[in-house]
């Protein structure tokens, strides 16, 4: 009986050393665009573009973040989600989170005389997204700054 513990214990560490968190990769945020502008709260939306180099699928648990306009700390995002993600591939994670009006535009006069599509905001996100990695969580940093409101090339 011995024996079969320690043939399993062998098997499981030996299994852990296959996957790592090296091989769940934060690529980038796309596609993030002023989705509405409302006297409180402008809200975004978007994708973070991940890969799972893994022979394994994970769940992705949560994402959270620190949002940053001109490098000023504007917002947090805490958004907890469950999406399984199949072994060696890449995925998008979708993403809406909110920033106040007035920190997003600088002051109130500036919504009034622009449309949703002419709002420019230099914006800088750091956190981390969660992953559950055989029963244990993992976390995955990112950092992106982007300049959102304008068009990104297409691929």
């Amino acid at each position: 009986m011995k024996n079969v513990s320690f043939l399993i214990c062998l098997l499981c560490v030996s299994l852990m050393g296959c996957f790592s968190s090296d091989n769940v990769n934060f690529k980038k945020i796309e596609q993030l665009k002023v989705k509405t502008i409302g006297l409180k709260k402008v809200v975004l939306t978007g994708n973070a573009l991940m890969q799972n180099d893994n022979d394994m699928g994970v769940t992705v648990k949560k994402v959270e973040a620190d949002i940053f306009i001109d490098g000023v700390d504007v917002a947090d995002l805490v958004q907890n989600v469950s999406v399984d993600v199949p072994a060696m591939s890449e995925f998008r994670l979708p993403l809406e989170f909110s920033i106040p009006t007035l920190e997003a535009i600088g002051n109130i006069q500036n919504i009034f005389g622009k449309k949703n599509k002419d709002l420019k905001l230099n914006l800088e996100m750091k956190g981390n997204i969660t992953v559950d990695l055989l029963g244990k969580d993992v976390l995955i940093p990112f950092e992106q700054q982007k300049l959102v409101g304008e068009e990104e090339p297409q691929q």
